[in-house]
């Protein structure tokens, strides 16, 4: 009887070891398409220079030095160009329209990130054509300020409110 219970348990376990043996293998691929990703936030949204006093008309300028921080995140090099939507800054005042041009808003660019390899380090005026305020290499949370000044003449910009849209746009470079 032992040796009948020690066959049936050696049977048992060659037949789990060849139960055990029995598989098959099959390769398989996994993929994904990784398209160009660009974001870019700007803050804050809306710059106010505030009121424009005597002084800043005496100096010739009211500047905002950082006004806006840009934040670019990107799977590829990249550049941030800016342009104004209309050549004049909108008037609401008691005054004839000045039509002051959007020229008298100055700006320039920085940054300390080493992803960013060009800005723009001294005050140009703003135009409705795309010019570049920086570039960088791939990379995320990518900080690049702006600065502006807006120009002020006693004789040519009258009391009231001023209004200018700018648009910034971030693309592969």
């Amino acid at each position: 009887m032992t040796r009948m219970r020690w066959l049936l348990a050696a049977g048992l376990v060659l037949g789990l070891s060849l139960i055990g043996a029995a598989q098959t293998t099959q390769n398989t691929t996994v993929q994904a398409q990784a398209l160009a990703a660009l974001r870019l936030t700007v803050n804050p949204s809306t710059v106010d220079f505030g009121d424009l006093t005597a002084d800043d008309y005496e100096r010739g300028y009211k500047e905002l030095s950082p006004a806006q921080t840009l934040t670019v995140w990107s799977n590829v090099n990249w550049q941030v160009v800016v342009w104004a939507t209309t050549p004049t800054w909108s008037y609401t005042g008691d005054w004839p329209d000045p039509n002051k041009p959007c020229e008298d808003l100055e700006w320039k660019s920085s940054s300390t990130n080493p992803r960013v390899t060009a800005t723009q380090p001294d005050y140009v005026g703003m135009t409705t054509n795309e010019v570049q305020v920086a570039a960088g290499k791939r990379g995320n949370n990518i900080t690049v300020n702006t600065h502006f000044r807006i120009l002020l003449a006693w004789e040519e910009d009258p009391p009231g409110r001023y209004t200018l849209q700018i648009v910034y746009t971030l693309t592969s470079a």
